[in-house]
Protein backbone atom coordinates (compact mmCIF):
# COMPACT_ATOMS: atom_id res chain seq x y z
CA UNK A 1 0.00 0.00 0.00
CA UNK A 2 2.94 2.15 1.15
CA UNK A 3 4.16 1.61 -2.53
CA UNK A 4 0.80 2.04 -4.44
CA UNK A 5 0.84 5.71 -2.52
CA UNK A 6 4.22 6.60 -3.49
CA UNK A 7 3.95 6.18 -7.23
CA UNK A 8 0.33 7.69 -6.67
CA UNK A 9 1.73 11.00 -5.50
CA UNK A 10 4.62 11.31 -8.29
CA UNK A 11 2.46 10.43 -10.76
CA UNK A 12 0.30 13.32 -9.66
CA UNK A 13 3.45 15.68 -9.04
CA UNK A 14 5.92 15.08 -11.30
CA UNK A 15 5.71 15.94 -15.12
CA UNK A 16 4.96 12.82 -17.19
CA UNK A 17 7.87 10.99 -19.32
CA UNK A 18 7.30 9.46 -22.45
CA UNK A 19 4.08 7.31 -22.50
CA UNK A 20 4.83 3.77 -21.09
CA UNK A 21 5.09 0.64 -22.73
CA UNK A 22 2.33 -1.99 -22.72
CA UNK A 23 1.65 -3.84 -19.17
CA UNK A 24 3.99 -6.99 -18.85
CA UNK A 25 1.74 -9.30 -17.23
CA UNK A 26 2.43 -12.21 -14.68
CA UNK A 27 0.69 -15.32 -13.42
CA UNK A 28 -2.97 -14.75 -12.88
CA UNK A 29 -4.72 -14.09 -9.98
CA UNK A 30 -6.43 -17.08 -9.65
CA UNK A 31 -7.94 -19.69 -6.96
CA UNK A 32 -10.91 -21.48 -5.77
CA UNK A 33 -13.19 -20.55 -2.64
CA UNK A 34 -15.45 -23.57 -1.59
CA UNK A 35 -18.33 -23.42 0.98
CA UNK A 36 -19.36 -26.83 2.19
CA UNK A 37 -23.31 -26.13 3.44
CA UNK A 38 -22.69 -29.21 6.22
CA UNK A 39 -18.95 -28.19 7.01
CA UNK A 40 -17.76 -31.26 6.14
CA UNK A 41 -18.26 -32.66 2.54
CA UNK A 42 -20.27 -32.06 -0.46
CA UNK A 43 -23.39 -34.38 0.03
CA UNK A 44 -25.11 -31.54 1.42
CA UNK A 45 -24.26 -29.23 -1.56
CA UNK A 46 -21.78 -26.67 -1.72
CA UNK A 47 -21.10 -22.89 -3.34
CA UNK A 48 -17.74 -22.89 -5.40
CA UNK A 49 -16.49 -19.80 -6.73
CA UNK A 50 -13.13 -19.84 -8.80
CA UNK A 51 -11.60 -16.93 -10.09
CA UNK A 52 -9.21 -15.63 -12.90
CA UNK A 53 -7.92 -12.08 -13.19
CA UNK A 54 -5.02 -10.31 -15.05
CA UNK A 55 -1.85 -9.64 -13.07
CA UNK A 56 0.85 -7.42 -14.03
CA UNK A 57 4.23 -7.45 -13.32
CA UNK A 58 6.11 -5.16 -10.44
CA UNK A 59 7.80 -2.24 -11.55
CA UNK A 60 7.40 1.21 -11.36
CA UNK A 61 4.41 1.45 -13.51
CA UNK A 62 1.23 3.18 -11.73
CA UNK A 63 -0.88 1.66 -14.57
CA UNK A 64 0.57 -1.98 -12.94
CA UNK A 65 0.75 -1.17 -9.68
CA UNK A 66 -3.38 0.45 -10.17
CA UNK A 67 -4.27 -2.97 -11.81
CA UNK A 68 -2.92 -5.05 -9.50
CA UNK A 69 -4.91 -3.20 -6.27
CA UNK A 70 -8.00 -2.87 -8.62
CA UNK A 71 -7.93 -6.72 -8.99
CA UNK A 72 -6.85 -7.60 -5.34
CA UNK A 73 -9.25 -5.73 -3.79
CA UNK A 74 -12.12 -6.97 -6.22
CA UNK A 75 -11.36 -10.98 -4.84
CA UNK A 76 -10.79 -9.35 -1.38
CA UNK A 77 -14.45 -7.76 -1.66
CA UNK A 78 -15.91 -10.64 -3.13
CA UNK A 79 -14.48 -13.67 -0.90
CA UNK A 80 -15.16 -11.57 2.71
CA UNK A 81 -18.48 -9.90 2.20
CA UNK A 82 -20.46 -11.87 -0.55
CA UNK A 83 -19.45 -15.27 -0.81
CA UNK A 84 -20.62 -16.11 2.94
CA UNK A 85 -23.96 -14.13 2.65
CA UNK A 86 -24.85 -16.05 -0.88
CA UNK A 87 -23.56 -19.39 0.39
CA UNK A 88 -25.74 -18.80 3.21
CA UNK A 89 -28.61 -17.64 1.17
CA UNK A 90 -28.28 -20.61 -1.28
CA UNK A 91 -27.56 -23.75 1.50
CA UNK A 92 -31.06 -22.25 2.41
CA UNK A 93 -32.75 -22.95 -0.74
CA UNK A 94 -30.62 -26.47 -1.04
CA UNK A 95 -29.14 -25.08 -4.21
CA UNK A 96 -25.57 -26.22 -4.90
CA UNK A 97 -23.85 -23.15 -7.10
CA UNK A 98 -20.64 -23.11 -9.25
CA UNK A 99 -19.26 -19.71 -10.38
CA UNK A 100 -16.45 -19.18 -13.02
CA UNK A 101 -14.89 -15.72 -13.23
CA UNK A 102 -12.41 -15.59 -16.57
CA UNK A 103 -11.22 -12.53 -17.92
CA UNK A 104 -9.35 -11.44 -21.67
CA UNK A 105 -7.34 -8.74 -22.25
CA UNK A 106 -8.57 -6.66 -25.32
CA UNK A 107 -6.48 -3.63 -25.03
CA UNK A 108 -2.87 -3.47 -24.01
CA UNK A 109 -1.04 -0.63 -25.19
CA UNK A 110 0.34 2.93 -24.02
CA UNK A 111 -2.81 4.18 -23.81
CA UNK A 112 -4.90 1.65 -22.26
CA UNK A 113 -5.17 -1.70 -20.21
CA UNK A 114 -8.98 -2.77 -21.12
CA UNK A 115 -10.10 -6.62 -19.89
CA UNK A 116 -13.38 -8.45 -20.89
CA UNK A 117 -14.69 -10.49 -17.65
CA UNK A 118 -16.84 -13.28 -18.30
CA UNK A 119 -19.05 -15.15 -15.05
CA UNK A 120 -20.87 -17.73 -15.64
CA UNK A 121 -23.10 -19.04 -12.93
CA UNK A 122 -24.58 -22.41 -12.66
CA UNK A 123 -27.61 -23.32 -10.50
CA UNK A 124 -28.67 -27.03 -10.05
CA UNK A 125 -27.65 -27.04 -13.80
CA UNK A 126 -29.30 -23.93 -15.41
CA UNK A 127 -26.36 -21.52 -16.07
CA UNK A 128 -26.45 -17.83 -16.42
CA UNK A 129 -23.74 -15.65 -18.37
CA UNK A 130 -23.00 -11.91 -17.44
CA UNK A 131 -19.83 -9.70 -18.53
CA UNK A 132 -18.08 -6.79 -17.40
CA UNK A 133 -15.80 -4.11 -19.10
CA UNK A 134 -12.84 -2.69 -17.16
CA UNK A 135 -10.70 0.35 -19.01
CA UNK A 136 -7.88 1.40 -17.42
CA UNK A 137 -6.19 4.89 -18.44
CA UNK A 138 -2.67 4.66 -18.54
CA UNK A 139 -2.37 8.79 -19.03
CA UNK A 140 -1.56 11.29 -16.49
CA UNK A 141 -4.52 12.60 -16.33
CA UNK A 142 -7.04 9.67 -14.93
CA UNK A 143 -3.87 7.76 -14.11
CA UNK A 144 -4.96 5.22 -11.45
CA UNK A 145 -8.95 3.51 -11.60
CA UNK A 146 -11.36 2.06 -13.71
CA UNK A 147 -12.24 4.88 -16.17
CA UNK A 148 -15.57 5.65 -16.86
CA UNK A 149 -16.46 6.82 -20.57
CA UNK A 150 -17.19 10.58 -19.54
CA UNK A 151 -13.68 10.15 -17.84
CA UNK A 152 -12.13 8.65 -21.02
CA UNK A 153 -14.22 11.49 -23.18
CA UNK A 154 -12.07 13.84 -21.11
CA UNK A 155 -15.14 16.07 -20.03
CA UNK A 156 -14.85 14.58 -16.66
CA UNK A 157 -11.97 15.09 -14.39
CA UNK A 158 -10.69 11.61 -12.10
CA UNK A 159 -11.39 13.60 -9.01
CA UNK A 160 -14.58 15.22 -10.11
CA UNK A 161 -16.54 16.26 -7.05
CA UNK A 162 -19.71 17.87 -8.46
CA UNK A 163 -22.66 15.88 -8.45
CA UNK A 164 -24.80 18.06 -10.66
CA UNK A 165 -21.63 18.43 -13.26
CA UNK A 166 -21.02 14.61 -13.22
CA UNK A 167 -24.58 14.19 -13.88
CA UNK A 168 -25.21 16.37 -16.14
CA UNK A 169 -21.70 15.14 -18.28
CA UNK A 170 -22.92 11.54 -17.82
CA UNK A 171 -26.37 12.32 -19.06
CA UNK A 172 -24.70 14.04 -22.48
CA UNK A 173 -22.59 10.99 -22.67
CA UNK A 174 -25.00 8.53 -22.09
CA UNK A 175 -27.73 10.31 -24.96
CA UNK A 176 -24.81 10.33 -27.07
CA UNK A 177 -24.10 6.87 -26.98
CA UNK A 178 -28.06 5.87 -27.30
CA UNK A 179 -28.20 8.05 -30.63
CA UNK A 180 -24.75 5.90 -31.94
CA UNK A 181 -26.28 2.24 -31.23
CA UNK A 182 -29.95 2.95 -32.77
CA UNK A 183 -28.03 4.31 -35.54
CA UNK A 184 -26.20 1.22 -36.23
CA UNK A 185 -29.29 -1.34 -35.22
CA UNK A 186 -30.48 1.07 -38.07
CA UNK A 187 -27.66 0.17 -40.44
CA UNK A 188 -27.06 -3.46 -39.01
CA UNK A 189 -24.48 -4.60 -41.49
CA UNK A 190 -24.03 -7.59 -39.65
CA UNK A 191 -27.81 -9.07 -40.11
CA UNK A 192 -27.94 -8.97 -36.31
CA UNK A 193 -31.41 -10.28 -35.17
CA UNK A 194 -32.72 -7.47 -33.52
CA UNK A 195 -36.23 -7.64 -32.48
CA UNK A 196 -38.72 -6.58 -35.20
CA UNK A 197 -40.59 -4.08 -32.61
CA UNK A 198 -37.60 -2.49 -31.37
CA UNK A 199 -37.73 0.92 -30.82
CA UNK A 200 -35.40 4.01 -30.28
CA UNK A 201 -37.24 5.19 -26.93
CA UNK A 202 -36.36 1.61 -25.22
CA UNK A 203 -32.61 2.07 -25.22
CA UNK A 204 -33.76 4.23 -22.34
CA UNK A 205 -34.53 0.90 -20.54
CA UNK A 206 -31.99 -1.61 -22.19
CA UNK A 207 -28.94 0.93 -21.89
CA UNK A 208 -28.40 1.38 -18.63
CA UNK A 209 -27.88 5.25 -17.75
CA UNK A 210 -24.94 4.15 -15.07
CA UNK A 211 -23.61 0.19 -15.74
CA UNK A 212 -23.25 1.38 -19.42
CA UNK A 213 -21.35 4.18 -18.96
CA UNK A 214 -19.10 2.41 -15.79
CA UNK A 215 -18.66 -1.62 -17.15
CA UNK A 216 -20.97 -2.14 -20.32
CA UNK A 217 -18.24 -1.11 -22.89
CA UNK A 218 -13.84 -2.43 -23.26
CA UNK A 219 -11.45 -1.05 -25.56
CA UNK A 220 -10.44 -2.91 -28.68
CA UNK A 221 -6.77 -3.55 -29.78
CA UNK A 222 -6.92 -0.29 -32.13
CA UNK A 223 -8.31 1.74 -29.39
CA UNK A 224 -11.66 1.85 -30.25
CA UNK A 225 -14.49 2.23 -28.05
CA UNK A 226 -17.10 -1.53 -27.80
CA UNK A 227 -20.02 -1.47 -25.95
CA UNK A 228 -21.89 -4.60 -25.63
CA UNK A 229 -25.71 -5.65 -24.74
CA UNK A 230 -26.12 -8.52 -22.86
CA UNK A 231 -27.84 -11.05 -24.58
CA UNK A 232 -32.04 -10.76 -24.82
CA UNK A 233 -31.99 -7.39 -24.45
CA UNK A 234 -32.31 -6.38 -27.88
CA UNK A 235 -32.26 -9.54 -29.62
CA UNK A 236 -33.26 -12.95 -29.23
CA UNK A 237 -30.79 -14.72 -26.80
CA UNK A 238 -29.50 -17.02 -29.54
CA UNK A 239 -27.71 -13.76 -30.98
CA UNK A 240 -25.53 -14.09 -28.10
CA UNK A 241 -23.72 -10.54 -26.40
CA UNK A 242 -23.99 -8.11 -29.39
CA UNK A 243 -21.10 -5.62 -29.82
CA UNK A 244 -20.72 -1.84 -31.39
CA UNK A 245 -17.60 -0.31 -32.10
CA UNK A 246 -17.32 3.35 -32.38
CA UNK A 247 -14.17 5.69 -32.44
CA UNK A 248 -13.88 8.04 -29.03
CA UNK A 249 -13.92 10.87 -31.86
CA UNK A 250 -17.10 9.19 -32.74
CA UNK A 251 -18.88 9.80 -29.65
CA UNK A 252 -16.97 13.27 -29.08
CA UNK A 253 -18.91 14.38 -31.96
CA UNK A 254 -22.06 13.48 -31.05
CA UNK A 255 -22.11 15.50 -27.60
Amino acid sequence: MKRFLALLLAALFLVPSALADPLSLGEDLTDTVTVLYNGEDESGGLYRYTYRYPSALDGDDLSAVCVNEFYRKKVQEYTSDYIPSLADYYAGQSQSVSVDVSYEVTCNNDDYFSVLIHRTETVEGETIESWEGNTFSRTSTIIGSVSSLPKLLGILDDGESDEWLEDRQSRKVWEALCTLVWDAICENPDGIPFYPDLQEDELEYIIDPVLSLDQDFYMDAEGCLVFFILPGRAAPQEAGLITFTFTLEDLRDEL
